[in-house]
């Protein structure tokens, strides 16, 4: 009567057989003879260059008041080209750059509440300034009878009430927000086969 293999050997050749069917799995790492079961990490969680790359102007907190000011060091000399060249055209234009220039720069960097801080900002410093520069020219008056005290004191309010609201745009506005944190990501356990000599070991590995 021919001899019966022994059920050992037949567990251990199912075992073999279903390590290799596992191994051949995605996420699932084969270590070689002796050395220790590591799991691969799942290709969807791996980090591309473009994601490591940063320009380090959309760090969090990082400053770029320079743009808004470079935005606004047109506008004025746009404005300043208008008055001296008598031009309602350039007026205008120098206007529309010096309210929406900084602000679509905060917009563009996800700052959208802070566009909208600096679009009231900008509109009310010169009216605010400007009328307390109107209540002083009346109260003080002009010298000159050609012009009057409340002219001037308008004009002047509303140009220093721009400079402020750039300055401080520059200055407390033209920041990178910060990013909320992250929730942490959940546990993940993988198996792992190790062959070895008359079998296969068979493990677990996890990141928590």
């Amino acid at each position: 009567m021919p001899s019966r293999q022994p059920p050992r050997r037949s567990w251990k050749h199912a075992l073999i057989l279903a390590g290799c069917a596992l191994a051949s799995s995605p996420g699932l790492a084969v270590a070689e003879p002796g050395a220790p079961a590591v799991a691969a990490p799942p290709r969807g969680e791996q980090s591309s260059p473009e994601e490591d790359d940063d320009d380090g102007l959309m760090v969090p907190g990082a400053w770029y008041g320079y743009q808004t000011l470079l935005a606004d060091s047109v506008a004025v000399s746009v404005g300043v080209a208008s008055y001296y060249g008598e031009s309602v055209a350039g007026a205008i234009v120098a206007g529309l750059l010096y309210a929406a220039g900084a602000p679509i720069l905060h917009g563009i960097r996800g700052n959208a509440l802070r566009s909208g801080v600096d679009v009231a900002l900008r509109l009310g410093g010169p009216v605010v300034c400007g009328v307390v520069g109107i209540a002083a020219g009346a109260i003080v008056g002009n010298p000159d009878p050609r012009t009057s005290g409340v002219a001037v004191g308008g004009s002047v309010g509303l140009v220093l009430g721009g400079l402020v609201a750039i300055a401080a745009d520059a200055a407390l506005l033209a920041r990178q927000p910060h990013e909320p944190p992250k929730p942490p990501k959940p546990g993940r356990v993988t198996p792992a086969i190790t062959p070895v000599p008359g079998g296969a070991s068979v493990g677990f590995g996890g990141v928590f």
